[in-house]
């Protein structure tokens, strides 16, 4: 994200519902090619956890692990190229992580469905 529209999204972004303000971000951040430059966004907003609230913070949490998913899996070794059975393996420990996370933002989430039922 330029520095101008950062600028221009943070005179109203406090205004804003907290949850639709990073409904907002997270259509922004997944039409973007460049995983690591959205990840850094998410990652300044999630700086304000405590103006975001628990379900506008739970939201970006959950797409930054979709953006993760997306990212290119590392090569295994410094600047050598990885064989296809251990690119394969990469990917199959990338995938097996983000599904861990997924599952452990799942507690927060039923937890929060609790609060949000009334």
């Amino acid at each position: 994200m330029s520095p101008w529209s950062k600028q221009f999204v943070s005179k109203f972004e406090a205004k804003l519902n907290q949850l639709e303000l990073v409904k907002i971000a997270a259509m922004i951040v997944r039409s973007h090619e460049n995983t690591a430059a959205s990840q850094a966004f998410i990652d300044g907003l999630l700086e304000k956890k405590a103006r975001l609230g628990p379900e506008a913070t739970l939201f970006l949490e959950i797409t930054k692990i979709g953006i993760d998913l997306r990212s290119p899996v590392a090569p295994a070794g410094e600047g050598a190229m990885a064989d296809d059975g251990a690119a394969e393996v990469a990917a199959v420990e990338k995938k097996l992580a983000v599904k861990k996370a997924l599952v452990d933002k799942k507690i927060e989430v039923d937890a929060l469905s609790g609060l949000m039922d009334t």
